[in-house]
């Protein structure tokens, strides 16, 4: 049985689009690895972190999900928060969760500019694993 040229074509062009529509689909079920701040601002972050917030949440090693005040690190839920809640969180401060001990401490705001919170941000996020940070990204990018 002899294949036509044209009937050649077709179903080249046609194993070329559905290895094109393959390629794409794996990549749509993949997050975006986000590009990390500079290292100056995630220096600039570590400062601030160690000034304003590591005596209550930890650094980047230990603690677990349920811990309050919660952890920031990998252990920790942070991640699962888009950037804009943790700026906000961090300038206007939160009442105690429903779940905390009843002498559980409030945390007050802290009067730091954005610039300063992201940056601390910025310093946390190199505490979560990759998919950790690419999920918080992509939760970032639909809520903020």
């Amino acid at each position: 049985m002899k294949v036509s040229t044209r009937s050649g074509a077709r179903a080249f062009a046609f194993l070329w689009l559905c290895l094109v529509a393959a390629l794409v689909l794996a990549a749509c079920g993949q997050a975006a690895q986000p590009a990390p701040a500079p290292p100056e601002v995630v220096q600039r972050g570590a400062r601030l972190y160690g000034a304003y917030c590591q005596s209550c949440h930890g650094d980047a090693t230990g603690g677990v999900i349920q811990d309050y005040p919660p952890v920031h690190n990998a252990n920790g839920h942070t991640w699962h928060h888009p950037d804009c809640v943790l700026v906000r969180i961090t300038v206007e401060g939160v009442p105690p969760s429903p779940g905390a001990p009843a002498d559980a401490p409030r945390m007050e705001g802290f009067k730091l500019a954005t610039d300063d919170v992201k940056a601390i941000l910025a310093y946390m996020k190199t505490w979560w694993t990759d998919k950790q940070r690419a999920f918080q990204a992509d939760v970032t990018r639909q809520s903020c």
